[in-house]
């Protein structure tokens, strides 16, 4: 019971807020799965992501794991495997962590007026759009955990180091007790052309709230309907850099 029924919304908000990051997440899982990719076990996850930093090597978790940051050679590689699939790469984006971002910033060709043009990256910090194709940054880029003893991969969306038994994502149990593992941590990241995954939404997100005598309080509720299914399983790229 507040004293102002505005009140609400701080919770309602947040509810809100939690839904859209878990369908934003439900988009980010199906990275595993382009290019033929499977999720049938724990040790082969992510297996036909490439790597940052050629945009063609193909990721391996085995120890110790291949993942490199992502160069301007690599971004043309991968822009070319989708241009030999018949995409256009104006109809391509990419969504990368922030680490990874803070890379690009750092390769001057992609951030100062020589380059740019305008130097608008430098003044803002915002990439925007290099060779055709538009960057995003999303917190919600996959985490990868790969076991240095038995190479085995968790993926989840936090960066916390596993230390015990847990069920990622995928449903996969990985034990992290065992003889001590390492935890090396990368991020999944895409290339993708709109055509690549679809979101359908039956209910968009929204809040009921109904008053319940038997508690003398108010019940509120958010809920969304939603499903998410890759459509064109070349149109897309997954790739791997470290964390």
């Amino acid at each position: 019971m507040q004293a102002l029924g505005s009140m609400r919304k701080f919770y309602t908000n947040d509810a809100g807020y939690a839904l859209a990051k878990q369908v934003d997440r439900h988009l980010h899982m199906l990275g595993a799965t382009f290019n033929g990719g499977s999720i049938a076990g724990a040790t082969n996850l992510y297996e036909k992501a490439v790597i940052g930093g050629d945009g063609s090597t193909l990721f391996s978790g085995a120890t110790p794991g291949n993942a490199t940051a992502l160069t301007d050679a690599g971004l043309r590689k991968m822009i070319q495997t989708m241009e030999d699939s018949d995409i256009s790469s104006d109809e391509l984006n990419i969504v990368i962590p922030p680490v990874e971002a803070a890379v690009l910033r750092g390769i001057a060709r992609f951030t100062e007026q020589a380059f740019k043009g305008n130097g608008d990256t430098i003044s803002t910090g915002r990439l925007g759009n290099l060779y055709g194709t538009e960057v995003y940054t999303s917190t919600n880029c996959p985490w990868v955990h790969v076991n240095s003893v038995t190479s085995t991969q968790s993926v989840n969306f936090s960066g916390t180091t596993l230390t015990t038994s847990y069920v990622d994502v995928f449903n996969h149990t990985v034990d992290w007790a065992t003889s001590t593992p390492t935890d090396t941590k990368y991020r999944a990241c895409m290339i993708m052309h709109k055509d690549a995954m679809a979101l359908a939404t039956q209910q968009s997100i929204r809040s009921q709230s109904q008053y319940k005598q038997e508690y003398l309080g108010t019940l509120v509720t958010s809920d969304t309907v939603y499903g998410v299914k890759e459509l064109r399983d070349y149109a897309a790229l997954a790739f791997l850099v470290p964390a």
